[in-house]
């Protein structure tokens, strides 16, 4: 059965479907029966062991390759490259392992919520039992401050009012009721409570209809254990891994079997072996777990300093893909505090018989009364406790009316609150012109998704002992009204204006009323005429047409958690979506968005499920981190770039120059040796400077193009590497094997300062002092090391002459300035320009 059906249903059709009596409560043997076949009111099942999210971090192509490449280092008795290697495999492990051990965190969150015992009447007795023991059927007693434990039909209601904030995004208590609801009815929980909501008001009953995975906070629980998200950039290298590893197995298969053919005898198969590993090796992008590393601390560092605490590390760079951003409106959008907005009457009258009506006189403990205590301030009144209550009648969800008598003097008087529907009708002698006015009132304020309450009072001589509420209340005379907001923030509309200049789309999903949630979209220019879906119009419609919708439409309203979740996931299809929340109704969002958000004062369920936690719930922190993000995008795109061009340049020249010399052109140590120089100024990028045409447009991973990039470019690096061969082929073959070394090595450094920017290097900006000093430091080792006593022994170097070391500096001037002929080409006939202003394919990897 669909759990708000039971919302329709009369209590004694409740009573008769789960066979009991709500005066007796279950027979303790019917329950104990119940607990069996339905199980335990826990949400544990969902939890997974550590060792098993450990073992999951290893089960991708990337450590996949990574492992063969440290396995193949260690056989050719390069331990301190296998080291390194076994290095990044721990590193991109724990990161992983970590993010998603986080996760599961949440789900214990979740099971925690459910409080250790609860009160319950079973065979006519009151008992308290433990909360994990309650079953369908099951009789609870409520009061205020406890935390419902399972799903429930209210069937006893005396002033009761529950928080549902968490699950609902409902910002103010919600007043339950025993009554079943007509078919249609919008407010569906108003004879339900939910588990883990919390009576803030009130005592009453109500009996289980759902226990542990069966309630709506289980069935949160359940998507959350059943949803797996990956980043787009592990999506994009988990692709990218494997079409390299394919890549590499292929060509050296062909490799090895040509040298074989066409060498036969000559050919030295365990040096041939050796060789292949080492290439196999060479074209690894080892390093790319410690730049992402040092990228994503980097962003998080700049961040933390304007107040967000990044969980997840490469949530960093997300941000920096994100085109769309949902978000609540309370608190982002909005001060999430409420102040009077405006008054209908004499204003300072008004306001103090509506505070001469709170619950306690001079101290307003609702959202309500806190801001009418706050306006009368602002009027320069002061309320004295010597005015005195003679009684209050606490909120009526029946007659929408709270009320107090207050004796002043020999004289009592009746302060009502409440509806202004009911107000003016409890008045008497209202003039057609007052309820004109009232009514204009409303239709305005309405307009506005303000609310309002209406006050009046009435006099008495003498004041009936055992009077109700219902009979004192009529007769009245009409006060006015006062109308309360959530007030937009002021940084608001700045916030979004900048988002919309950095490709952002801004949609806000709430649980709040669809009347609020326009008004405060068109306040911050969201959208010129609000145009609001509530969740039960999103549900009447086709699933091609909520795709349609959640692309057009800027406000979703009354959403429920599962609602949001479907939104988000429609958007990204086509889209990379951020999601900000706070509620417990939030965590299926938070846990499907690409990048979720939380902020500091949200649900522990909410800030464990998000990415990203806000110290200060403002959109620009949020505009500020996808800056970063972008930032930290363009520096890893600029690593894949360069390594993956040189990698293959080199991978490929090699391997087909071995097919026609009887030696091997470069040594596997000296090949090894390339390849950890040449990461040394790479792990640097992170602290590069962009290019600001980077920063204006979201950027995406694109496989095809970034492997486009990487063949026209490495073929320069292949051209060059045939060149430089040609001219040292007559001499010594050590002396040629230094040749190539350092124009591989140096060539690689080259590439990097080239292809860092779109534009001539020249007019590139100037690169960082970190990534500077590391190429100089590696340049200086290559053009050393084959002089040294260490170069000559262990990597099999030889000293060149000057000529020689002039020649091969002008190889890689060449070099440089071909490889900035090819970059320039192909963004300008490819890419419409080098203006800058498209967000180009090559800045990323889609697949």
């Amino acid at each position: 059965m669909e759990i708000h059906a039971r919302a329709f249903m009369e209590a004694e059709e409740i009573f008769r479907e789960f066979g009991v009596k709500p005066e007796q409560g279950l027979d303790p043997k019917v329950a104990a029966a119940r607990l069996k076949k339905y199980g335990g009111n826990t949400l544990s099942n969902y939890v997974n062991p550590w060792r098993r999210i450990l073992v999951r971090q290893l089960a991708s192509p990337f450590m996949y390759l990574l492992a063969a490449a440290a396995l193949f280092a260690w056989l050719l008795h390069e331990k301190f490259d296998a080291l390194f290697i076994l290095f990044f495999i721990a590193l991109n492990t724990a990161l992983g392992f970590f993010q998603e051990y986080r996760s599961e965190k949440t789900l214990r969150r979740l099971r925690d919520l459910i409080v250790p015992t609860s009160r319950v009447r079973r065979g006519g007795n009151e008992e308290i039992v433990p909360t994990t023991a309650l079953v369908p059927g099951d009789i609870l007693l409520l009061r205020a401050g406890d935390v419902i434990p399972a799903d429930m039909r209210i069937i006893s209601a005396r002033h009761l009012a529950v928080d549902e904030s968490t699950m609902s995004g409902e910002a103010f208590p919600v007043e339950k009721t025993s009554r079943s609801l007509k078919e249609g009815a919008n407010a569906l929980t108003k004879n339900l409570g939910f588990a883990a909501t919390v009576v803030v008001q009130g005592e009453g009953e109500g009996i289980v209809y759902a226990t542990g995975k069966m309630t709506n906070v289980g069935s949160i629980a359940g998507f959350i254990a059943r949803t797996s998200r990956q980043s787009a950039f592990q999506k994009h290298i988990a692709r990218l891994s494997t079409f390299i590893l394919y890549l590499v197995l292929v060509t050296l298969g062909g490799v090895f079997l040509l040298n074989l053919l066409l060498k036969g005898p000559e050919a030295k198969t365990i040096e041939l072996i050796i060789f292949s590993i080492a290439l196999a090796v060479s074209v690894v992008p080892e390093a790319l777990p410690l730049v992402m590393t040092f990228s994503f601390s980097r962003g998080a560092r700049k961040l933390a300093a304007q107040k967000v605490v990044v969980k997840r590390l490469s949530s960093v760079e997300d941000l920096g893909n994100v085109e769309i951003l949902c978000t609540d409106k309370t608190g982002t959008l909005t001060e999430n505090v409420l102040r009077v907005a405006n008054v209908m009457g004499d204003a300072r009258n008004v306001l103090a018989c509506a505070a001469r009506g709170s619950d306690v006189v001079g101290r307003g403990h609702g959202p309500f009364d806190a801001a009418i205590f706050v306006a009368i301030s602002k009027h320069g009144q002061y309320l004295h406790d010597r005015l005195g209550q003679e009684r209050f009648y606490p909120f009526d969800p029946v007659l929408k009316l709270n009320g107090a008598v207050i004796k002043e003097g020999e004289e009592h008087t009746l302060i009502i609150r409440g509806a202004p529907e009911q107000i003016l009708e409890a008045c008497a002698g209202i003039s057609a012109k007052e309820h004109d006015d009232a009514d204009a009132f409303l239709v305005e304020e309405g307009r506005k998704g303000r609310r309002v309450i209406g006050i009046a009072r009435r006099a008495f001589e003498t004041l009936p002992k055992n009077a109700t509420l219902k009979e004192l209340s009529v007769g009245m005379t009409f006060i006015g009204l006062v109308s309360f907001e959530d007030p937009v923030k002021k940084t608001a509309e700045e916030a979004i204006q900048r988002a919309k200049r950095l490709g952002i789309q801004i949609k806000v999903i709430t649980g709040d009323r669809p009347e609020v949630a326009g008004a405060i979209a068109e306040q911050v220019g969201l959208t010129e005429r609000a145009d609001v879906m509530t969740g039960d119009d999103f549900d009447a419609l086709s699933e091609t047409e909520q795709l349609a919708a959640a692309m057009r439409i800027a406000v979703f309203a009354r959403m429920n958690p599962m609602q949001k979740a479907q939104v988000i996931d429609l958007l990204q299809r086509t889209h990379t979506v951020a999601f900000l929340g706070d509620g417990i109704n939030d965590a299926p969002g938070l846990k499907i968005a690409n990048v979720s958000m939380a902020v500091k004062e949200a649900s522990d369920i909410a800030r464990e499920a998000a990415d990203i936690v806000l110290l200060k719930k403002d959109l620009h922190v949020i505009v500020n981190g996808i800056r970063e993000g972008r930032i930290i995008f363009a520096n890893t795109t600029t690593y894949l770039k360069s390594t993956l061009a040189s990698n293959f340049g080199n991978f490929y020249s090699i391997a087909i120059l071995s097919l026609f010399v009887n030696f091997l052109p470069l040594l596997p140590v000296q090949i090894l040796l390339v390849n950890l120089l040449t990461d040394l100024p790479l792990t640097a990028i992170s602290t590069d400077e962009v290019e600001r045409a980077e920063l204006q447009q979201p950027k995406h991973y694109d496989i095809r193009n970034i492997l486009l990039v990487a063949t026209l470019l490495g073929g320069v690096s292949s051209l060059f590497d045939f060149i430089a061969f040609g001219i040292f082929i007559h001499a010594d073959i050590p002396v040629l094997q230094t040749a190539l070394f350092m124009e591989s090595v140096l060539t690689e450094l080259l590439l990097l300062f080239s292809i860092r920017s779109r534009r001539f290097f020249i007019h590139a900006r100037p690169p960082s002092f970190m990534l500077t000093a590391a190429s100089i430091g590696v340049f200086l080792a290559t053009a050393i090391l084959p002089f040294t006593s260490v170069g000559h022994t262990y990597f099999h170097l030889a000293s060149l002459t000057s000529w020689q070391g002039v020649i091969v500096l002008g190889l890689v001037g060449a070099y440089f300035l071909a490889s900035e002929l090819v970059k320039l080409g192909y963004y300008t006939f490819m890419n419409g320009g080098l203006n800058g202003r498209r967000a180009l394919p090559l800045s990323g990897l889609r697949g």
